[in-house]
């Protein structure tokens, strides 16, 4: 049979303190100034939407050069464990480099490949379009400094299976003179990957 309890108050075992309190009109107000709150990976923070439950950060250890190549090399591959499955992932790049090229092409083709057994692997400029870097028209070459922010696609997680992010850079010219230095000093002051999980 259907029952109701009505309180206004719940103590905790010794009796001392009210630690959660019901007002008339349904608030809930935990008393301890800084509560621990543990939910279940099918707790819903919100009635709709997603919220974020973790954000963390990998940084690329050194520097890392690509020269005297037109392959696409693997320069950094920062890796995920989600908390949850079902959950979404966003990879978000930082990368700070330097590229020169004594030609008249310094663009570079960057790519990201997300892998891993609970996504469905995808590779972001798979065409291997030149998407970074300059052209010279004066014939005399470049040199190059840049900063860039680079989101990935929403990742949706059937496992808890770890995400690996392979980011990859080929030059357009093969020669130890046109290339492409990834910065990394193992710091977030450089080249470095934010994982950010939502459910």
């Amino acid at each position: 049979m259907p029952s109701t309890l009505q309180v206004s108050n719940i103590r905790d075992l010794n009796n001392a303190n009210s630690a959660i309190s019901i007002a008339s009109d349904g608030q809930i107000t935990v008393n301890q100034n800084n509560p621990t709150l543990t939910l279940g990976s099918n707790a819903s923070m919100a009635s709709s939407g997603l919220t974020v439950r973790n954000i963390t950060q990998v940084a690329l250890s050194t520097d890392k050069l690509e020269a005297s190549s037109t392959a696409h090399i693997t320069v950094f591959s920062p890796t995920y464990t989600p908390l949850f499955s079902g959950s979404k992932v966003h990879g978000l790049l930082h990368l700070m480099a330097s590229f020169e090229a004594v030609t008249t092409n310094c663009r570079k083709s960057l790519q990201l490949e997300f892998t891993g057994s609970g996504i469905n692997d995808i590779t972001v400029n798979s065409s291997n379009t030149e998407n970074v870097g300059n052209y010279d028209f004066g014939t005399s070459g470049v040199v190059g400094q840049s900063c860039y922010l680079v989101g990935g696609p929403l990742l949706t997680t059937s496992s808890t299976a770890t995400i690996t992010c392979n980011v990859k850079i080929a030059n357009l010219q093969n020669a130890s003179s046109s290339y492409h230095l990834t910065r990394g000093n193992n710091t977030m002051e450089e080249t470095h990957m934010t994982w950010i999980e939502y459910k």
